[in-house]
């Protein structure tokens, strides 16, 4: 229907994506570009050494409805976008900027080396409605977000703070190494409802999160050898080997306070997600694999080669 570059002279990675209802594209990334091509942009010039960018493309992909960059000084990447039924726009994504964009912020300076962060852009795209840091005193990165139907954003990432802002945790501390983060943010952007480690004592990173029409979060995503890593009614619940990698799956409940379910997923090898989606039917994780042991209805049984894909 349309295919087009996006960028300027630089490097610019596109990371997230949505549509809204009319059919235009939102797109988010990262440009390291001072002549990345804006359209009625909040910010019209790149501050540091790489930003984030947003774009909205109109229906047909040939027109920018507007286009700007986001980002302070140091270097900033926009990770994933969701929308809300007015067409504000959600993105999450990591800062090392001391003075990122912030408004009406819940966090209003980095909490270390690099923090995740969360922007509602307004549907002109000419305003922020809010913007905040969101993280610790390490390494904090933003990876997914999502939506319920009161506009309470959904958060998602990997951090490596022992300080991670927390409220009610399922978990309350670092279990080691990096875990994942699950956060749901109020729809002022002022406040959170619950925020929450979720890891072994290993490496934990989440590819994904949604949310049910019911408050219920999933988020999906990979650990490397994290013993701990926390199960609950689980098809799987332990690392398929000692070393390497397994997929998991991981449901919480509208109140933040338990697991609906958490499980792992993967077989000898490495098994790791690196897509999620879910609807009202379940949940979706797609991913390369060296021996699955998905064969409920498998289209294909066996692996046919090194590492093959699987749904």
């Amino acid at each position: 229907v349309y295919s087009t570059y996006h960028g300027g002279t630089a490097d610019e990675n596109g990371s997230g994506i949505a549509v809204d209802s009319a059919g235009s594209a939102y797109l988010v990334g990262d440009t390291t570009s001072t002549n990345f091509p804006t359209a009625s942009p909040f910010q019209s010039t790149n501050r540091g050494s790489g930003d984030t960018f947003l774009t909205k493309f109109d229906t047909t992909g040939a027109t920018l409805t507007y286009s700007t960059y986001l980002g302070g000084t140091d270097y900033d990447t926009g990770s994933k976008i969701a929308l809300d039924t007015a067409n504000n726009a959600y993105i999450i994504g990591s800062t090392f900027s001391t003075n990122f964009p912030t408004a009406n912020a819940r966090q209003g300076t980095i909490g270390g080396l690099e923090d995740a962060f969360v922007t509602k852009m307004n549907a002109a795209g000419s305003a922020l409605v809010y913007s905040t840091y969101h993280g610790g005193s390490g390494y904090d990165v933003g990876s997914g977000i999502a939506l319920d139907t009161s506009n309470n954003a959904y958060l998602t990432g990997m951090t490596g703070s022992t300080n991670f802002p927390t409220v009610s945790p399922l978990q309350p501390a670092n279990a080691g190494g990096n875990d994942v983060f699950v956060s749901k943010l109020n729809a002022a952007g002022s406040a959170l409802v619950y925020s929450t480690y979720l890891g072994g004592s290993g490496l934990d990173a989440p590819v994904g999160i949604a949310v049910d029409t019911s408050g219920n979060a999933s988020i999906g995503g990979w650990i490397y050898t994290s013993p701990g890593f926390p199960v609950a009614n689980a098809l799987q619940s332990i690392q398929s080997e000692s070393v390497g990698y397994d997929s998991f799956v991981t449901k919480i409940n509208a109140a933040g306070n338990g697991f609906v379910y958490s499980t792992l997923l993967g077989g000898v090898g490495s098994d790791s997600a690196n897509g999620f989606a879910s609807n009202a039917n379940g949940a979706y994780l797609v991913g390369g694999a060296t021996s699955f042991p998905g064969t409920t209805g498998a289209v294909q049984v066996l692996n046919a080669g090194q590492s093959d894909g699987f749904v």
